[in-house]
């Protein structure tokens, strides 16, 4: 255009910086968080954490446990819902005197106590039962591990159930 100065003498005027959030820190934050995520949901099932000194005994069932309650009979101790509850060799004293044990039964009644007023306040009229999963060290008594299964039926569980590594060769 005849007249009009030339662009690179066309002087543009200068902003402050506005002290706003850039769009780069933005995408920072949504990166770790994408990543957190990712690495929180990542496991499968249930059994994504387990007892220290714990080894499940292999299993040919393709069925893998819901989402359920969990009790783990680790070498020294017994966990459950992940809270420690008691030593083994205590349990397996208790068991010789009943045919439970009850310094398991407490928590495990409570949280019986728990589900039935959940399902309440959700309105469920006919809720599913109460469901545990039992893992136990491959090197521990049977009778140890019938007490606890005894005290899950003891304490309202309806289904219980024991947890093994899959030995999937079987199904190959």
């Amino acid at each position: 255009m005849p007249g009009a100065p030339a662009p690179s003498k066309i002087r543009r005027p200068q902003h402050e910086e506005d002290g706003g959030v850039k769009i780069t820190s933005l995408m920072d934050m949504m990166v770790i968080i994408l990543v957190f995520l990712l690495k929180t949901f990542s496991t499968q099932g249930d059994l994504s954490s387990s007892a220290a000194n714990l080894v499940l005994p292999h299993s040919n069932v393709k069925d893998r446990p819901g989402m359920v309650d969990r009790v783990a009979v680790g070498q020294d101790l017994i966990y459950f819902l992940e809270s420690e509850v008691m030593s083994t060799p205590d349990a397996i004293a208790e068991k010789t005197r009943n045919y439970f044990i009850p310094t398991l039964l407490a928590p495990m009644k409570a949280r019986i106590a728990e589900i039935i007023e959940m399902d309440a306040r959700a309105g469920r009229d006919n809720p599913d039962p109460p469901k545990i999963v039992i893992l136990a060290h491959t090197q521990h008594l049977y009778s140890l591990i019938e007490g606890v299964v005894a005290t899950a039926g003891q304490a309202g569980y309806q289904d219980v159930s024991l947890a093994a590594l899959q030995d999937l060769r079987k199904w190959e």
